[in-house]
């Protein structure tokens, strides 16, 4: 009777221990085909079948190579539609009107192709120019940037950036309606913070020293970060979105390359580990409260040495967020002692906007406490 007992409970312990096994083993599989690149993924389920002979992943490698067929069939598909996008225009539609920069236009008056540029005279002319047009602003600024950069008068040329840079910050002062009734101020001040953005984070990569980076709700902020990584091509970048349509053509353009790769994932709640900085401008403002609390707890089990926000000082962070800022100085964040903090970067509805980069202690510190704080109390 002992010998049945003893061998009954020896089986059970074997059973349980072969099904948690296999549950760790799954668990583990899954974690690293979700943060791999396709490619890798086909190598890792090749090797988990011939090692472990475990045929119920061979439907899981028949739908990935079946994927990567699909998906460079599509990557063929955009960059043909691209191209012959841009080399036939449509006819049945007005086509725009050519817009030319010229050198006359950004020099003195009477003054020859290397005098010196008035900002007077290059405010006016940007301010004309786009009020006529009703262009994008920063289509019309780098296009007047590159008109003087062309004469070869580096003076000028650090007086035009000043120019457009003093110009972008105070023009949210300008009362839109009367004088560039065609633009809106939060296009102005995006295309602000986006021309700032580069120059702040290729500058923090630099001083920290920075080697990796995870961007969140990457698809629509690709313009700009694409100028970030042409500056450092060694970053090791991974860009996350939850809606795959927007990461089509990303994934097209960046096939291939040994550094860049792409994820559609659930951000809020799920982000990749071993990379160092964590970006999220202009990502978390559209969410709820809980959204973005759920995102620092994601962010703390990654284990990120550091990330990096955009935050509107002043603003009161409501449950709702209708406003679509957050302060992440106040509650129900309060997150003190950033590691770097930019100011300067514009502002949106009277709001400064500054970039704040955090180290992981503070996300260690907001994981201890709970999320109590009433929003009548904000």
């Amino acid at each position: 009777m002992q010998t049945k007992k003893t061998l009954f409970i020896l089986f059970l312990y074997i059973a349980l221990w072969i099904f948690h096994t296999g549950w760790r083993v799954d668990a583990q599989l899954q974690e690293q085909l979700l943060w791999s690149d396709t490619d890798t993924r086909v190598n890792i389920l090749r090797q988990h079948i011939h090692a472990d002979k475990d045929l119920q992943w061979e439907d899981e490698l028949k739908k990935l190579k079946e994927g990567i067929q699909v998906e460079r069939r599509d990557a063929q598909k955009v960059n043909k539609q691209s191209k012959t996008t841009a080399s036939l225009p449509n006819l049945n539609q007005p086509q725009p009107h050519e817009r030319k920069f010229s050198r006359q236009s950004t020099t003195m008056r009477g003054g020859g192709g290397g005098g010196n540029i008035s900002e007077t005279t290059l405010y006016v002319d940007m301010l004309n120019r786009l009020a006529k047009t009703g262009g994008n602003l920063m289509e019309l600024v780098e296009g007047i940037r590159k008109a003087v950069e062309l004469q070869g008068n580096q003076d000028n040329l650090i007086k035009v950036d000043e120019a457009i840079d003093h110009l972008l910050t105070s023009l949210h002062n300008v009362p839109l309606s009367l004088s560039l009734p065609k633009v809106r101020e939060i296009d102005i001040m995006t295309g602000l913070m986006e021309r700032r953005l580069v120059d702040r984070l290729v500058k923090l990569i630099d001083s920290q020293p920075i080697t990796s980076i995870v961007h969140v709700s990457c698809g629509n902020q690709m313009h700009w970060m694409n100028s970030v990584l042409q500056l450092r091509p060694q970053i090791r970048y991974m860009g996350l979105d939850s809606r795959d349509a927007t990461l089509v053509w990303l994934r097209s353009k960046y096939y291939g390359h040994p550094n860049i790769q792409f994820r559609t994932v659930e951000w809020q709640y799920m982000l990749p580990q071993g990379y160092q900085l964590l970006v999220a401008i202009n990502a978390l403002s559209p969410l709820e409260l809980q959204q973005v609390y759920s995102f620092f707890s994601a962010a703390k089990y990654a284990g990120f040495e550091y990330f990096l926000v955009n935050s509107y000082e002043g603003t009161k962070n409501e449950e709702r967020n209708q406003s679509k800022m957050l302060d992440f100085r106040k509650p129900p964040f309060g997150f003190k002692r950033p590691v770097r903090v930019f100011h300067e970067m514009g502002a949106l509805k009277g709001k400064p906007i500054s970039l704040l980069m955090y180290s992981k202690q503070v996300l260690e510190e907001f994981g201890k406490k709970e999320m109590t704080v009433t929003y009548e109390e904000l």
